[in-house]
């Protein structure tokens, strides 16, 4: 029971975090150096990459995720931290089986960025970081399961910015986790 309240209590912070960053906040773009800082929060789909057990078949899940970048002087690379909720639906139907799973990954990230005074930004992208997957399943054979696992990441990445605040990425993270996967998101930044 402790797991299924943190899986709560995660989900509502997450969403508490994403509603708060997705608000006008006047203040933020007074001077040219807080211009350069820049926070996002978005929603994605999330597909199946490379599944190491190939034992369950599996289908697009959620993902939010929220991001904070810094844009560096004179160059156009941004740098930042991601924070990324998602939620994988897995089943086994020959097993009696049904299993969902809320892993969660923080990164660090790098933007290269062509263009970068222009109205459509297109850029280039690398995250690094770790992975913690919560496995949440029932049985009907044996009833509610759960399980702990983390890992580490790469996340190369590619996308475009438009100058109203608006972003699409995508992305694919390659997990020393059970599976891989693709995502493509939708964000807001200010």
């Amino acid at each position: 029971m402790k797991t299924i309240s943190l899986f709560t209590t995660v989900v509502r912070l997450l969403a508490l975090v994403t509603v708060g960053l997705s608000l006008p906040w006047p203040a933020a773009a007074q001077t040219r150096e807080q211009d350069r800082i820049h926070l996002e929060a978005g929603s994605g789909i999330r597909f199946e990459g490379s599944n190491k057990e190939k034992k369950q078949g599996r289908i697009a899940g959620t993902a939010l995720y929220v991001e904070a970048r810094y844009q560096l002087r004179d160059i156009p690379i941004d740098v930042g931290v991601q924070e990324i909720v998602t939620n994988i639906n897995t089943s086994t139907i020959l097993t009696g089986l049904l299993t969902g799973s809320l892993p969660t990954r923080t990164l660090v990230i790098a933007d290269y960025k062509f263009f970068h005074e222009r109205a459509i930004v297109p850029f280039i992208g690398l995250g690094i970081g770790s992975d913690i997957g919560w496995l949440i399943g029932w049985s009907s054979s044996r009833g509610l399961l759960y399980d702990f696992s983390a890992g580490l990441n790469a996340m190369p990445r590619v996308g475009i910015r438009f100058r109203h605040g608006f972003s699409i990425i995508v992305d694919y993270e390659v997990s020393t986790m059970k599976y891989s996967h693709l995502e493509l998101k939708i964000g807001y930044f200010l």
